[in-house]
Protein backbone atom coordinates (compact mmCIF):
# COMPACT_ATOMS: atom_id res chain seq x y z
CA UNK A 1 0.00 0.00 0.00
CA UNK A 2 3.02 2.23 -0.32
CA UNK A 3 1.82 5.67 -1.66
CA UNK A 4 -1.92 5.59 -0.04
CA UNK A 5 -2.76 8.02 2.30
CA UNK A 6 -3.05 6.96 5.94
CA UNK A 7 -7.08 6.25 5.78
CA UNK A 8 -7.13 5.26 2.35
CA UNK A 9 -7.41 1.33 1.37
CA UNK A 10 -7.23 -0.38 -2.03
CA UNK A 11 -9.19 -3.79 -2.08
CA UNK A 12 -9.80 -6.63 -5.29
CA UNK A 13 -11.97 -9.48 -5.42
CA UNK A 14 -13.95 -11.27 -8.05
CA UNK A 15 -17.50 -9.63 -6.98
CA UNK A 16 -17.91 -6.56 -4.63
CA UNK A 17 -20.59 -5.09 -3.63
CA UNK A 18 -20.81 -1.92 -1.90
CA UNK A 19 -23.71 0.26 0.28
CA UNK A 20 -24.13 2.92 2.35
CA UNK A 21 -24.81 1.82 6.36
CA UNK A 22 -28.56 2.59 6.49
CA UNK A 23 -29.06 2.93 10.40
CA UNK A 24 -25.17 5.02 10.42
CA UNK A 25 -26.33 7.20 7.98
CA UNK A 26 -29.10 8.56 10.34
CA UNK A 27 -25.77 9.94 12.40
CA UNK A 28 -24.43 12.25 9.93
CA UNK A 29 -25.85 15.11 10.97
CA UNK A 30 -24.08 18.23 9.35
CA UNK A 31 -23.04 17.58 5.88
CA UNK A 32 -20.31 19.66 4.41
CA UNK A 33 -20.96 22.93 2.71
CA UNK A 34 -22.56 22.83 -0.85
CA UNK A 35 -24.12 19.52 -0.03
CA UNK A 36 -27.77 18.09 0.38
CA UNK A 37 -27.41 14.97 1.52
CA UNK A 38 -23.82 13.50 2.59
CA UNK A 39 -23.15 9.67 2.05
CA UNK A 40 -23.16 8.25 5.32
CA UNK A 41 -20.60 5.65 6.10
CA UNK A 42 -20.42 2.35 3.63
CA UNK A 43 -20.30 -1.09 4.07
CA UNK A 44 -18.91 -3.79 1.47
CA UNK A 45 -19.02 -7.43 0.96
CA UNK A 46 -16.34 -8.86 -1.50
CA UNK A 47 -15.79 -12.31 -2.33
CA UNK A 48 -13.42 -14.57 -4.28
CA UNK A 49 -9.48 -13.85 -4.01
CA UNK A 50 -10.09 -10.85 -1.60
CA UNK A 51 -7.08 -8.96 -1.39
CA UNK A 52 -7.01 -5.70 0.67
CA UNK A 53 -4.05 -3.27 1.27
CA UNK A 54 -3.94 -0.30 3.68
CA UNK A 55 -2.80 1.69 6.36
CA UNK A 56 -3.22 1.30 10.29
CA UNK A 57 -2.65 3.94 12.80
CA UNK A 58 -0.41 1.95 15.10
CA UNK A 59 1.39 -0.74 13.01
CA UNK A 60 1.13 0.83 9.53
CA UNK A 61 0.71 -0.76 5.99
CA UNK A 62 -0.83 -4.02 6.48
CA UNK A 63 -2.11 -6.61 3.65
CA UNK A 64 -5.34 -8.89 3.82
CA UNK A 65 -6.48 -12.33 1.94
CA UNK A 66 -9.58 -14.12 2.50
CA UNK A 67 -12.16 -15.89 0.33
CA UNK A 68 -14.72 -13.50 1.50
CA UNK A 69 -14.95 -10.38 3.72
CA UNK A 70 -16.71 -7.66 5.29
CA UNK A 71 -16.20 -4.22 5.88
CA UNK A 72 -17.84 -1.32 7.46
CA UNK A 73 -16.67 1.96 7.84
CA UNK A 74 -18.76 3.21 11.04
CA UNK A 75 -17.09 0.38 13.02
CA UNK A 76 -13.52 0.20 10.66
CA UNK A 77 -14.09 -3.04 11.46
CA UNK A 78 -13.37 -6.26 8.60
CA UNK A 79 -14.60 -9.56 8.91
CA UNK A 80 -12.43 -11.88 6.76
CA UNK A 81 -13.80 -15.68 5.84
CA UNK A 82 -11.50 -18.30 4.93
CA UNK A 83 -11.77 -21.73 3.09
CA UNK A 84 -9.49 -24.41 3.56
CA UNK A 85 -8.01 -23.71 0.40
CA UNK A 86 -7.63 -20.22 1.23
CA UNK A 87 -7.78 -19.33 4.81
CA UNK A 88 -8.16 -15.75 5.72
CA UNK A 89 -4.59 -14.20 6.57
CA UNK A 90 -4.01 -10.53 8.26
CA UNK A 91 -0.55 -9.03 8.66
CA UNK A 92 1.80 -5.80 8.83
CA UNK A 93 4.82 -4.70 6.76
CA UNK A 94 7.92 -5.74 8.95
CA UNK A 95 5.67 -8.57 10.80
CA UNK A 96 8.12 -11.21 11.33
CA UNK A 97 7.41 -14.76 10.06
CA UNK A 98 4.12 -16.26 7.85
CA UNK A 99 0.74 -15.05 8.96
CA UNK A 100 -1.46 -16.87 10.87
CA UNK A 101 -4.28 -18.83 8.50
CA UNK A 102 -7.35 -18.83 10.09
CA UNK A 103 -11.24 -19.85 9.61
CA UNK A 104 -12.02 -16.31 10.31
CA UNK A 105 -10.42 -12.65 11.30
CA UNK A 106 -12.24 -10.05 13.22
CA UNK A 107 -10.18 -6.77 12.40
CA UNK A 108 -10.54 -3.61 13.64
CA UNK A 109 -8.32 -1.28 12.18
CA UNK A 110 -8.60 2.20 14.13
CA UNK A 111 -7.36 0.20 17.26
CA UNK A 112 -5.37 -2.71 15.60
CA UNK A 113 -7.40 -5.23 17.90
CA UNK A 114 -7.94 -8.36 15.70
CA UNK A 115 -9.63 -11.72 17.14
CA UNK A 116 -8.40 -14.75 15.16
CA UNK A 117 -10.98 -17.65 15.02
CA UNK A 118 -10.39 -21.40 14.04
CA UNK A 119 -6.71 -21.25 13.57
CA UNK A 120 -5.22 -23.29 10.72
CA UNK A 121 -2.73 -25.97 11.53
CA UNK A 122 0.11 -25.63 9.24
CA UNK A 123 1.43 -29.23 7.03
CA UNK A 124 4.01 -29.37 5.28
CA UNK A 125 6.41 -32.37 4.05
CA UNK A 126 10.26 -32.37 3.42
CA UNK A 127 9.72 -31.27 -0.21
CA UNK A 128 7.23 -28.42 0.69
CA UNK A 129 9.85 -27.47 3.65
CA UNK A 130 12.80 -27.36 0.68
CA UNK A 131 10.71 -25.69 -2.10
CA UNK A 132 8.95 -23.16 0.57
CA UNK A 133 9.49 -18.98 0.28
CA UNK A 134 7.92 -16.35 2.20
CA UNK A 135 4.91 -14.29 0.84
CA UNK A 136 5.36 -11.34 -0.90
CA UNK A 137 6.43 -7.96 1.28
CA UNK A 138 3.81 -5.66 1.97
CA UNK A 139 5.09 -2.49 0.91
Amino acid sequence: PEGLPPEAMSLSSDTMRISENPIAARSVVNPPAGQKNALGPIQFNASGNVCIDGQEPKRGPFRARADQATYDQFKDTFILQGTAGTPATLWWAGQPGAPAAAQSIRYVRSTGDYQINQLQPLELNRDEIKSARRPDAVK
